[in-house]
């Protein structure tokens, strides 16, 4: 019996663990690129967050927020 008879079995689809991994990949960068610009915000003085139109309250409450909270929050 040659080896090439038998059928190959496969538990997850094909290029399931690299998707997998990109997904991952993708949303490590989201969650650094939201903790770089949470700290940039904390770190504006008022004259720079009225100029982007955000008051110091609302920026500091959004530069406290976990870099890993990636929701947007509806006011």
């Amino acid at each position: 019996m040659s080896v090439r008879s038998i059928p190959t079995v496969r538990f997850v689809p094909a290029g399931f663990f690299r998707a997998a991994g990109a997904e991952l990949w993708a949303r490590l960068g989201d969650m650094l690129r939201a903790r770089r610009t949470r700290q940039m915000l904390g770190e504006m003085d008022d004259r720079m967050l009225s100029d982007i139109g955000v008051g110091r309250g609302d920026a500091l409450m959004e530069s406290s927020r976990s870099m890993w909270d990636l929701e947007q929050r509806l006011r």
